[in-house]
């Protein structure tokens, strides 16, 4: 089983786990590199390194309307199995691998703030202050605080219809914007495609049947929908919002179903087992491309630092996720065992 930031393992699906399916990582892969790349985008735009940035904007509004819905609809297709455990063991795998590396590294994170200020674009003024705030504020890491507490509230919301709590996240998705504290406002903007994502659990394995003529039908209709409502600022408005995260979520796995069979779609789908990785690592890999590009390459190319520093982010840390199993550090992003148990890749 390889890392993601869906905090699943083959012990949380049963002793009948559900095989992997290839577009799902594939998916995963493209997601967490746009991720990625609209970090650094942010970062070129704060340093007015584009001379006419509405194009940059526009794709960073764009994939912001759906890379992240789609990590938390992708999670609740898969926490089922989980949720079947006992409420113990759901927590005790939901500590392991995603409040686990969450804690790790808020504190790496704080200590490199502290330790490498000058080169971080927005420092932290106080970096220990940073950390002590790890469990009511958003910090760099949020992603992985507000997935386990969606998924906490999944658990106890096991009871209740799916029906009945997609509709709940969705009231509190537009109630959400009343409160002033970031985790809250992060936790109900992400709950409902969790609890979409539930509720879509029993029909995960038929997206893998759908005729490809279909699928490339539906990607470029929901592609036209997405631009559209970007160009148009649509995205603004906050019911529209949460239909283009659905809509680009729908989008997402069409490319990804698309892109099953080429060349492209095993890389991509490394990537994805590795998303967790990538995620915590790809500050890191980016940052150190920046300043090599700046100081030493004296490279002043917004171009060349985009896909640089993209690919470096992703790449470098899909390696060392590739180098941790084989050498036994996983311990830095899982506590559970990658090597023990390896789920099935289903085959198309």
């Amino acid at each position: 089983m390889t890392p993601n930031p869906l905090g699943l393992s083959s012990k949380d699906a049963g002793a009948n786990p559900r095989p992997r399916i290839a577009w799902i990582d594939i998916a995963k892969g493209i997601a967490i590199t746009l991720v990625v790349y609209g970090h650094v985008m942010q970062g070129a735009i704060h340093r007015e390194m584009l001379r006419s940035p509405q194009l940059a904007i526009f794709s960073l509004d764009l994939i912001y309307t759906f890379h992240m819905p789609a990590f938390f609809f992708v999670s609740g297709l898969f926490i089922g199995p989980a949720l079947r455990r006992s409420a113990g063991e759901f927590l005790k795998g939901r500590f392991r691998t995603i409040l686990w590396p969450y804690l790790l590294w808020s504190v790496i994170g704080a200590l490199s703030a502290a330790a490498f200020r000058n080169f971080y674009s927005n420092p932290s003024a106080n970096p220990i202050r940073s950390l002590i705030n790890i469990f009511w504020d958003t910090g760099g890491f949020w992603f992985l605080y507000v997935l386990f507490l969606t998924q906490v509230l999944a658990l106890l919301f096991r009871p209740v219809p799916k029906h009945i709590s997609l509709a709940f996240g969705i009231v509190l998705y537009f109630l959400g914007s009343k409160f002033e504290i970031a985790v809250v406002t992060k936790l109900t903007s992400f709950l409902p495609y969790l609890f979409a994502g539930i509720c879509c659990e029993p029909f995960v394995e038929h997206i893998s049947n759908v005729p490809r003529r279909i699928t490339m039908l539906a990607f470029a209709i929901l592609g036209g929908i997405q631009c559209s409502a970007v160009h148009f600022g649509l995205h603004a408005i906050p019911a529209v919002n949460l239909l283009l995260g659905f809509s680009g979520t729908l989008w997402l796995i069409a490319a990804a179903r698309l892109l099953e069979g080429a060349r492209s779609a095993r890389a991509f789908g490394t990537v994805g087992s590795a998303s967790l990785v990538v995620f915590l690592l790809h500050p890191y890999f980016q940052g150190v491309t920046r300043e090599v590009l700046f100081h030493v390459a004296r490279c002043h190319s917004p171009l060349v630092h985009v896909v640089l520093q993209t690919a470096a982010g992703v790449l470098g840390s899909t390696v060392c996720w590739l180098l941790s199993t084989k050498y036994g550090f996983w311990f830095l992003f899982t506590l559970k065992n990658p090597n023990q148990t390896k789920m099935p890749v289903q085959k198309h």
